[in-house]
């Protein structure tokens, strides 16, 4: 980040690490939130999305990219280079 957007200034953010505390409540803290502490990232393949409504497009290679359709309350930000499409 170039700049703060608390204090305005420019270039004053500094790196710091975070040194992992062995307390169980200092784990309990972090792991607000989750049911349980142990998550952990998934494959996609193994991602079970058939409960999830989706509403198709009509534009057939739009609703493959997004997994046969729009999923409700998602939001889909459509970038690109100017003149590829993107309005039509």
């Amino acid at each position: 980040m170039g700049k703060c957007p608390e204090c305005n200034n420019w270039s004053s953010f500094v790196e710091e690490t975070i040194h992992e505390e062995s307390s169980s409540s200092a784990k309990g803290a972090r792991n607000m939130g989750h049911k349980s502490g142990k998550e952990h990232p998934k494959k996609l393949s193994e991602i079970d999305n058939s409960q999830e409504q989706r509403v198709e497009t009509g534009i057939g290679e739009f609703d493959r990219v997004l997994g046969a359709g729009i999923t409700k309350g998602s939001i889909i930000l459509v970038g690109g280079d100017p003149g590829i499409g993107k309005s039509t």
